[in-house]
């Protein structure tokens, strides 16, 4: 390394940063987030934490924000404008036919993010094989421009019948618009989503569209407080796809981001798992509002071809989906339950316990913080437990007031008709269970057997809970690494590079079809390879590959799957690997159907260089020293079967590749791990600290 990096993670509770300093050792930065504006938050801590020079040293600044989510969650109240083919104005009303709900006779879905009177008509139409039936009359979209220049238009989407296969219409209306409105913002499918499927088509036009002012005045405000600090390398954005990406293509296609910081952590495991040989990992990321989970196999995150936003939490798959809005976009395949360390305990109408989704988040946050907030919450169950620091936790940013927890908890206690130790303790079950579901939905219920996968847990709670969930799960064991408290931070330094560009192509996979995909795939691999190094000109040669959306003929959904052009048969690998995955998703098969290719992906990237997970904890363990900075023991209670436990509490430097029994605390600044009793301890080559069940090698 010979420049100082900067990986900045922004989290509904806490904003992460880790900077990589020249000789390999790291900054850890975590502050609450700044909810006004989540760019302060950044700037203050690099002001505070690093000098003037060192800050002109910096050469790469990498972002992950939930900027984008926040905004459509928010739903504020923007004027959009949608122009459409005549006839398809309710489309965004018509939705698909899934409900999250089977059951819930008053459920409603969300209101559509561009209002009926905005959704204007072309009274043009084009075929499925792109053949034009009927011209686009220009008169039509002058009667759209006059009616968008009369409104406080802050965005137009423009999204026609089958212009996935013939362009020309969009991009038509395009040109006319910003002729006669040059400061409009526009966003057309042709552009970003050029892919069969209406609904989404439309849908993930118009939340680009949406998201077009929220991330262009976000990302413009933060590179101009970047510079003030005197920060000139250019700002790289992670992409729900797990790669970084120039912030101008951020700019222009913000629906790639939503997903943006989540996803750092999970291509940090994939890196993590490469380094230690590991074919399947479930990740576990558990933060102040939410818990999510990701599954890696081949050392290669799952990538999924839509995410639902807007629904108060991202779904990619798993868990019953329709409450939100469909985003065609690479996304890592996560599943999000709304069970963090901020999630509140609360009792239903039956008197059961509950816990979340709703969340305290940083302002007012847990009861335990002392600023304002009464409702008790996971994190105020965690400190009842003796699980984290009854002083302080965020690396000593965040002091804590057990008082304040006790009696949040202390009033659910009464009503339970409970002990405080046992309704804290059911607090951290219940949310444990809502997490064994997110941990289901990307393993079971994906063909996976979660016995065969190690559970890599990070964020600042994941070690709290891992043992707890990879019990429940039958986990051979649990893998907890080094600065797991800002992970995800961590994963912005460790990511690619990339650009990715999608294609419709719908044909049926045969022998004949290799040669024209080998030509589409190479076109389309160009133009990623070119638009990537536009803004990333290292004089090193991307890596290219190919991704595909297959189906059986006549289905609606499609698999993605890695297509390889130096097999020796391509198409037929590619065939037998569609059934083999679609066997394994869906537990069956169908040899003898056709298989229909949709859609192509080419991405190109690059790797940045960066250390191993070994080099970087061999420089921690150098840095911290050689005393120990932490207490002896306190009381932790592990649930009425288990009881209460003296227990030591200890850093990681001080575990050795020997086992350690539990009960014990691995207490790092921004991260607690919990071993308990029936599980071990030890680390690993890459300083990871690997948690094993009793009965296990």
């Amino acid at each position: 390394m010979s420049s100082w990096r900067i990986g900045a993670d922004i989290g509904g509770t806490f904003t992460d940063i880790v900077v990589l300093a020249p000789d390999g050792a790291l900054m850890r930065i975590k502050v609450l987030s700044t909810v006004d504006d989540y760019s302060r938050g950044i700037t203050q801590a690099l002001r505070e934490h690093l000098g003037a020079g060192d800050l002109a040293a910096v050469t790469g600044v990498v972002h992950g924000t939930t900027v984008a989510t926040n905004a459509i969650l928010e739903h504020r109240a923007r004027k959009l404008a949608l122009i459409t083919t005549k006839g398809f104005r309710d489309t965004l009303d018509l939705r698909r036919s899934r409900r999250p709900t089977l059951y819930d006779l008053d459920w409603r879905p969300p209101a559509p993010l561009v209002e009926r009177r905005l959704r204007l008509e072309v009274a043009e139409r084009v075929a499925s094989d792109g053949s034009v039936l009927t011209q686009l009359p220009e008169t039509d979209v002058a009667q759209c421009i006059e009616t968008i220049a009369g409104e406080d238009v802050e965005a137009i989407a423009v999204c026609l019948l089958n212009s996935h296969a013939n362009p020309e219409h969009e991009r038509r209306i395009v040109d006319l618009v910003r002729a006669a409105l040059p400061q409009a913002r526009i966003t057309a499918s042709s552009a970003i989503a050029p892919e069969v499927k209406e609904y989404e088509r439309t849908s993930t036009t118009v939340v680009n569209a949406f998201l077009l002012p929220v991330v262009d005045e976000y990302l413009s405000t933060l590179e101009r407080s970047l510079a003030e600090l005197g920060v000139s390398a250019p700002l790289q954005v992670m992409q729900s796809d797990g790669t970084a990406a120039a912030a101008d293509i951020a700019r222009e296609r913000p629906f790639l981001i939503i997903e943006s910081g989540p996803a750092a952590g999970v291509s940090a495991a994939a890196r993590l798992a490469e380094e230690l040989d590991r074919d399947a990992i479930v990740t576990f990321d558990m933060g102040g509002t939410t818990a999510k989970a990701s599954l890696v196999e081949g050392r290669r995150v799952d990538l999924t071809e839509e995410l639902e936003v807007g629904s108060g939490i991202n779904r990619g798959g798993g868990l019953m989906r329709g409450a939100g809005y469909i985003v065609r976009s690479p996304c890592v395949d996560m599943t999000e339950v709304g069970s963090g360390g901020g999630s509140i305990a609360w009792i239903d109408g039956g008197g059961a316990l509950r816990v979340g989704p709703v969340s305290a988040g940083s302002t007012p946050g847990p009861a335990c913080y002392g600023q304002g907030g009464t409702e008790p919450t996971v994190t105020d169950a965690h400190v009842i437990l003796g699980y984290v620091n009854p002083k302080s936790i965020a690396g000593g940013t965040k002091t804590l007031y057990p008082e304040l927890a006790e009696e949040a908890i202390g009033q659910l206690a009464e009503r339970l008709d409970l002990p405080l130790l046992d309704t804290a303790y059911g607090i951290f079950s219940i949310a444990t269970a809502t997490m064994r579901r997110a941990v289901r939905a990307v393993s079971v219920e994906r063909g996976r057997d979660p016995r065969a996968h190690s559970l890599v847990a990070f964020g600042g709670a994941g070690g709290i809970h891992a043992a707890a969930l990879a019990a429940e799960m039958e986990m051979p064991e649990v893998i907890v690494p080094v600065v797991a408290g800002l992970f995800s931070s961590l994963g912005l330094l460790f990511s690619d590079i990339a650009v990715t560009r999608v294609a419709p192509f719908r044909t049926i996979l045969e022998q004949g079809t290799r040669a024209q995909l080998e030509a589409r795939t190479s076109e389309l691999a160009r133009d990623a390879v070119e638009e990537l190094r536009k803004s990333h000109d290292t004089g090193e040669e991307p890596a290219v590959e190919t991704l595909v959306g297959l189906r059986y003929f006549g289905q609606s959904s499609t698999l993605t799957l890695m297509y390889d052009p130096m097999a020796a048969d391509p198409v037929a690998d590619l065939i037998r690997s569609f059934h083999r995955e679609h066997e394994r998703a869906y537990g069956q098969s169908a040899e003898n159907e056709q298989v229909e290719l949709t859609t192509l992906r080419a991405r190109a990237t690059l790797r940045p260089p960066t250390l191993t997970f070994a080099e970087i904890a061999a420089q921690e363990f150098r840095s911290a020293g050689q005393a120990a900075t932490v207490e002896g023991s306190r009381r932790l209670y592990f649930g009425p079967v288990a009881g209460s436990h003296d227990t030591p509490v200890i850093e990681r430097r001080q575990l050795g590749d020997t086992p350690r029994q539990g009960p014990l605390v691995v207490e790092e600044p921004e991260a607690t791990i919990v071993v308990p009793p029936d599980f071990t301890a030890q680390l690993d080559l890459t300083g990871s600290v690997v948690l094993t069940p009793e009965g296990r090698p």
